[in-house]
């Protein structure tokens, strides 16, 4: 819950710390790669990003909001290709999920 007020009220840079202590012990959870590389797309980090992404998706392949916001990262970074490869994949598990239809 605290990372994802650190995302909804913007303070990226607590919620990276809070991140990477967890991850620090508990590097199998997907849920806490998404959320650094959700914070990490917040201030334009969007290497940092994709790398926690990366991560998360090889942990939880279907996981429409690491999909999400992984083609935010891949975008920012000019591999629109991808982006757009990454978005279809989030369409096909979750087809009616609005986020996904709007990026």
């Amino acid at each position: 819950e605290t990372l994802q007020l650190c995302i909804d009220y913007e303070y990226p840079d607590e919620g990276i710390k809070i991140a990477n202590a967890v991850l620090e012990t508990v590097t199998y959870n997907s849920d806490f790669w998404q959320y650094k590389g959700t914070l990490h797309n917040q201030i334009g980090e969007y290497e940092e990003a994709l790398l926690a992404l990366e991560k998360s998706l090889e942990l939880n392949s279907f996981d429409t909001e690491t999909l999400i916001n992984h083609a935010i990262a891949l975008e920012a970074l000019g591999n629109l290709n991808e982006a757009t490869k990454t978005l279809e994949k989030a369409m096909e598990i979750e087809p009616s999920n609005i986020d996904v239809l709007l990026s």
